[in-house]
């Protein structure tokens, strides 16, 4: 079950995590943690999120020419998001870690800790969009020498919980409500490269290296992880129906949604439904190819900025500025229901989420047809 950040019931669960960590951490000091420290020349970088903010964090991996020499470099991430990186072969290793093995076995927990002290960090870089408990354990953790975090706050803890945490760190960098993707990109330049750079790429397809192809479909993928963040199936079907009348298209989705569309769909000759019928880099070699991007606030989408397609996003305002918009143009077009209340993060105040779902079809595809004429 998902609770509200603000509800009593996550509040307690929050300290009750709290509460585990400090029998956790006390262990680590007796038990794991070198007593001598020798400095190596190796750093981490940890995510723990899914896959928008690896997409936002694999900026650092287009740009690992500008990144100092002389140092080896590890990015611990969720086991789950792992092939999303299938076909990067740069100097970064990819370590994962199973993020319920994590929470639920205590044997599995101390495991991954004592593998990541016995790497002798002299950097760990918490780079996490958000931050709970059990990040911030990981990262303060990890054995470094040097603790970074990207984010000052955090939606998910409160003042006393983020104070305690920020505590361990050498540097904090960034408020949370700056846009991440323009936070990772000044966080390259001006720490990772000590300000020496100013080309940090926002992508240099050493993680997505298509050749330029642009075929005649549209591209769309109608669901989300966060079912909070979802337009809604029937306007979707809608959508597909009217665009498909008249343009191929293609739709794209995990395996866990490819029975939600059923029978809905009329002009079948024009729809090449491929949900659950991908890989990650097999949907990202589809969305390199097409003519335009039709999405929700997903990792496909981000999948589609970073591939520089032409992009439609219905994502209404509940993480307005903190992901998208950016890079808006007249061929990036994100779409929003502004009621003045953007940015809650999706602790909504009303009865429903008016700023997504009351963004009209009609609005959709007016907007779909524009870009279609601009392209």
């Amino acid at each position: 079950m998902k609770f509200s950040v603000n509800s009593k019931t996550y509040v307690v669960k929050n300290y009750f995590l709290f509460f585990l960590h400090f029998f956790i951490k006390g262990y680590y000091h007796l038990f794991i943690k070198r007593k001598t420290k020798k400095d190596t020349n190796t750093i981490l970088f940890f995510n723990n999120g899914q896959i928008g903010d690896l997409l936002v964090s694999s900026i650092i991996l287009e740009n690992e020419d500008l990144l100092p020499k002389n140092f080896s470099y590890y990015f611990l991430i969720h086991e789950d998001y792992k092939n999303i990186f299938s076909n990067y072969t740069g100097k970064i290793n990819f370590m994962t870690y199973d993020i319920n093995k994590y929470r639920e076995t205590p044997f599995y927990r101390i495991n991954l800790l004592k593998m990541l002290d016995g790497f002798n960090f002299l950097f760990t870089f918490n780079i996490c969009a958000a931050r709970g408990i059990l990040t911030e354990e990981i990262a303060c953790l990890s054995g470094a020498s040097n603790l970074f975090c990207l984010n000052k706050t955090s939606i998910y803890l409160d003042k006393f919980l983020i104070n305690y945490f920020n505590k361990k760190y050498k540097k904090l960098y960034s408020a949370t409500d700056e846009n991440e993707y323009l936070k990772t990109l000044h966080f390259i330049e001006h720490v990772l490269c000590n300000d020496s750079f100013s080309s940090v790429k926002f992508s240099n397809k050493k993680v997505y290296n298509f050749a330029i192809s642009t075929e005649s479909y549209i591209a769309i993928a109608p669901f989300t992880s966060d079912i909070s963040r979802n337009w809604g199936l029937n306007k979707y079907i809608e959508l597909i129906n009217f665009i498909s009348k008249t343009n191929k298209v293609v739709l794209l989705g995990s395996n866990n949604e490819a029975n939600l569309l059923n029978n809905s769909l009329t002009n079948l000759h024009n729809i090449n439904n491929l949900i659950g019928k991908t890989s990650f880099y097999q949907a990202a070699e589809y969305i390199n190819n097409c003519k335009l991007f039709v999405g929700n606030d997903s990792g496909l989408t981000h999948l589609a900025l970073k591939l520089n397609k032409p992009i439609v996003a219905i994502v209404g305002g509940g993480m307005w500025g903190r992901f998208f918009p950016f890079n808006e143009s007249e061929t990036k077009i994100f779409l929003n229901n502004d009621i003045g209340c953007n940015g809650c993060h999706w602790n909504c105040i009303h009865k429903e989420k008016y700023c997504l779902l009351d963004i009209s079809i009609k609005t959709v595809i007016k907007n779909i047809t524009l870009l279609l004429k601009r392209i």
